[in-house]
């Protein structure tokens, strides 16, 4: 079990030393939010093994010890005005964003101030780390000078302990991953779920932190309490995962890989919109309805199809792995420590 004090290092002046300012109260690794798990608490625990980096939470009485902080998407007016103030302390300041801040958005999880904050904290900052290439590409248009790397988010090796095998099954589990707020994506594909439903006993399993109560005519549901400590196997309850998405709105257009590289990494067969973090991937792209419908159906029928495409998915993932993935955060925290381009 991780706890608060895992992120809490003595720093140590032989090394570049790196603190993260998350926003809200810390809380333990497996109540934390994904992104703090994934792009600080991980983070923090490569960097205390490697020889060249200490690194922890950030503490206001430690500012002068560190190197570079790194602002993990927080950049709200009082973010701002910490990055200034570091600054004038000669500390290199990062951000770190993995949501399409930069646009308007449909959703209600951008608006108006934070498009603001985002761009007045990215002017003050000396780099970026961001999860896409569209996002990279998306500051590069009002920011085109700016130091901005593509540093992928890691799966645990837990999600390799155990691969999903495939065989012959009188119910297909359906599978949603995800916050609760957000499984009303389901909804994009509701007629076709529901049509299949008529032809094949259908599941739909919505792995999320309650109960998002999505009813599904002729396809039964469930819902399982999302617990991170055992995701790498609530997963594989699951016989294909879904992952639509309303390609019309920028922020869904911006995301990282994954929300379906969790499931494809178990063994899960993965269909979805074809976000751009998703493409030249194992996941089978849909755009149309008939797509997605001539997609789930060969699914639903052929498990050797699926167990196909479970194998590829998982020796695919494997890139994500984060002995991989570390040594960029290395190079390029160096690389803004000693000026380098």
């Amino acid at each position: 079990m991780f706890l608060i004090r895992d992120f809490f290092h003595r720093l140590d002046d032989q090394k570049i030393r790196v603190g993260f300012v998350i926003a809200g109260i810390p809380k333990s690794y497996n109540k934390a939010m994904g992104s703090t798990r994934l792009r600080a608490y991980d983070i923090i625990m490569y960097l205390n093994q490697t020889k060249g980096f200490s690194a922890e939470l950030y503490k206001n009485w430690k500012a002068n010890k560190y190197d570079v902080v790194i602002f993990q998407k927080y950049f709200n007016q009082e973010a701002y005005k910490l990055a200034n103030l570091l600054k004038n302390k000669g500390i290199k300041v990062i951000l770190d964003i993995n949501v399409n801040y930069y646009e308007a958005s449909n959703t209600l999880f951008v608006n108006e101030t934070q498009r603001k904050d985002v761009f007045s904290f990215t002017e003050v900052a000396d780099g970026l780390i961001t999860t896409t290439q569209y996002l990279k590409d998306i500051i590069a248009q009002h920011f085109p000078t700016k130091n901005v790397i593509v540093i992928l988010e890691n799966i645990s090796e837990s999600f390799f302990k155990n691969k999903k095998r495939h065989g012959e099954k009188k119910v297909i589990n359906l599978l949603y991953a995800g916050y609760s707020v957000k499984a009303s994506e389901i909804l994009l594909v509701k007629d076709i779920l529901e049509g299949l439903g008529k032809k094949y006993k259908l599941r739909m399993l919505f792995v999320c932190d309650k109960d998002p109560q999505i009813t599904l005519e002729n396809v039964s549901s469930e819902f399982i309490k999302y617990q991170q400590n055992k995701i790498h196997l609530q997963l594989m309850e699951g016989d294909i995962k879904l992952s639509p998405r309303d390609l019309e709105d920028p922020y869904n257009r911006g995301h990282s890989f994954t929300k379906i590289g969790y499931p494809m990494a178990a063994g899960i067969p993965v269909v979805a919109s074809p976000i751009d973090s998703y493409k030249n991937s194992p996941a089978i792209l849909c755009t149309t309805k008939e797509e997605w419908e001539s997609e789930l159906e060969k699914l639903i029928v052929d498990h050797e199809y699926r167990e196909e495409l479970s194998i590829k998915g998982v020796a695919y993932c494997k890139r994500y792995l984060m002995k991989t993935l570390g040594k960029k955060y290395e190079t390029f925290l160096s690389q803004i420590v000693n000026d380098v381009e």
